[in-house]
């Protein structure tokens, strides 16, 4: 397990406190949803760390939801059985029942939407830390979440803001009543609020003629073809995939375009993918700390723009 969590350990029997540490958790922000696999188990061995979690951003293998809009607590009471006397007898712990609602608009939506159906580990986002569960060989992970049930998008009416509903199961109780693990942001040593998503941004070519050493393109948020991305004007995080290199990037503030120099010509036929790239990932991270993904297939014999 990581250590300095607040985990009061599966066998805490003694219900004399002295000092507890937290009280409240606060309120539940969000939550981020984690790929089933080695690389989201931590432990003293392979902590839980800034860099770590920035590699599971980057390797699209983490997918934070923050700033929520509503919160709603939809666990259900246990299932009893009552004897014909009247003793009630448990059958089944409530599963717990998280519903999340946001007011982000339709890519947020889509974002969810696309995630809808598969398996994830979830993560609870509180005010004060993170919510986590530890497992039987002391590893520390998300908890089991059914499949991701995302409602259908909810548009504007009288009083209720347009909106995406977000539910999340948890499959087995213990992992929370019993193996909860629960780390401030001062223990983890790094603020999971203050690390954004991965952002999505369109890549379009407005010059690039097969058999140019040269092309011209804008970067804009997919969201938001106004808000032009900057700060990209680095070699080192693009890739063409037609065997040149990117050898340099200039901006032009009155154009609002990218000149990427090439190491050679482009072929005059067929296709090739220019696309944002850096240590393996195909997720970049500019100067202010943003994370940025996106790639578009070039056609190599069509006119030049």
């Amino acid at each position: 397990m990581i250590k300095n969590a607040l985990n009061c350990s599966s066998d805490f029997l003694g219900s004399g406190q002295r000092n507890c540490v937290i009280e409240s958790l606060g309120d539940m922000l969000g939550f981020a949803l984690l790929s089933i696999g080695n690389n989201t188990k931590w432990n003293n061995n392979s902590p839980l760390t800034g860099v770590s979690y920035l590699d599971l951003l980057k390797g699209l293998k983490a997918f934070p939801y923050l700033t929520r809009y509503e919160f709603a607590e939809n666990t259900p009471d246990n299932e009893v059985n009552t004897s014909s006397v009247g003793v009630i007898r448990p059958i089944r712990q409530g599963k717990p029942l998280y519903q999340f609602t946001y007011t982000k608009g339709t890519c947020t939506h889509k974002s969810l939407y696309n995630k809808r159906g598969s398996q994830w580990q979830v993560a609870l986002i509180f005010e004060t830390g993170v919510l986590l569960t530890e497992t039987a060989d002391g590893n520390v992970r998300g908890f089991n979440a059914s499949p991701l049930n995302v409602e259908t998008y909810r548009f504007q009416s009288g009083t209720d803001l347009e909106r995406s509903i977000v539910n999340i199961q948890l499959l087995y109780p213990d992992e929370l009543n019993k193996s909860s693990v629960f780390y401030t942001w001062e223990a983890l040593g790094f603020d999971l609020r203050e690390i954004n998503g991965v952002v999505d941004v369109n890549i379009e070519v407005v010059g690039s003629p097969g058999g140019s050493n040269e092309i011209e393109a804008k970067v804009t948020a997919s969201c938001n073809g106004s808000d032009v991305v900057l700060g990209l004007d680095d070699e080192n995080i693009w890739v063409i995939s037609s065997g040149q290199t990117v050898t340099s990037v200039s901006y032009d503030a009155d154009t609002e375009t990218y000149t990427f120099t090439l190491s050679e010509n482009l072929p005059t036929s067929g296709t090739a993918i220019l696309k944002l790239s850096e240590s393996g990932f195909d997720v970049v991270e500019d100067a202010a700390g943003e994370l940025l993904k996106g790639k578009t297939t070039i056609d190599l014999s069509a006119p030049s723009a």
